[in-house]
């Protein structure tokens, strides 16, 4: 038995019909049916917790393991609840994309469920993530393995996690909703009341209550740690888009230079 067969026995045993769970999370019918048959490879953690938060074990979801229910339901991280997937309209033709304009409201905003944050609008972000008008102003994209979720896709504005990530980079990320799942040495995108930081984290949440960040960057200055009540929004780095193209460095350079040599010296000394 997988997840989804587990969440789809989670649902019949709160009694709940696939038609409104899609309503209280605000997809398809066809979404959940298409989970539970084991058709998304990434189910989205919000989907998940949405279980959780009705008392459904996460240890029994994650593994199969202990009791169905859990002694005490979840009342701890709430983040802001937006939908797993929104209405993907139809692409405009060749012809007329220069006249399609996107619709103004929230629930129809874009062509996918990833919201871009280009660096222009992350100070905004900051103070209106929660407000649907400023959602609907942000550009929006799909791609292939992010059809199903809640993500977002940052600019990157600093070079602390160079050499992986490179400011102009964009980083594509899924929600996490509750701070406990948060897994150490992996990179996340971490909103607070004054910024947007972009770090691995060490989840020592159990032990002290904070999460410790770590930069790739070694010529960087380690960010303090931050207590669990500093976290307003989570994001799981999945991938990123570049526009730096790596080059070759100075000691492929010189091998290749040196291989060149070789094989010059070689043909001479045949000859």
């Amino acid at each position: 038995m997988g997840l989804n067969d587990r969440l789809k026995e989670a649902r019949k045993f709160l009694k709940l019909s696939q038609v409104r769970v899609a309503k209280e999370n605000n997809t398809f019918q066809k979404t959940i049916s298409d989970i539970e048959n084991g058709k998304v490879v990434n189910i989205p953690n919000e989907y998940i917790h949405y279980f959780y938060k009705q008392g459904i074990s996460l240890d029994w979801l994650y593994s199969g393991k202990g009791t169905i229910t859990q002694a005490e339901p979840n009342k701890g991280y709430q983040p802001y609840k937006v939908p797993i997937a929104l209405p993907v309209p139809t692409m405009p033709r060749s012809s007329d994309r220069r006249e399609h304009k996107a619709p103004s409201r929230f629930e129809d905003f874009g062509k996918g469920n990833i919201l871009a944050l280009p660096a222009g609008f992350q100070k905004e972000y900051i103070e209106r993530f929660q407000e649907a008008d400023f959602l609907a102003r942000l550009p929006s994209y799909r791609l292939p393995g992010f059809e199903v979720g809640v993500f977002r896709m940052f600019e990157v504005r600093y070079n602390t996690m160079a050499p992986t990530i490179k400011p102009g980079d964009m980083l594509i990320c899924e929600q996490v909703t509750d701070l406990n799942l948060l897994i150490d040495d992996q990179m996340y995108v971490l909103l607070t009341p004054n910024d947007l930081l972009v770090a691995r984290i060490i989840n020592r949440l159990a032990q002290s209550n904070t999460i410790h960040l770590e930069t790739d960057n070694h010529r960087t200055k380690t960010p303090e740690p931050l207590k669990r009540e500093e976290i307003v929004e989570a994001w799981r780095a999945r991938t990123f888009l570049s526009a730096n193209l790596p080059t070759p460095s100075h000691w492929n350079q010189r091998i290749q230079s040196l291989e060149k040599r070789l094989v010059k010296v070689e043909a001479e000394l045949g000859k």
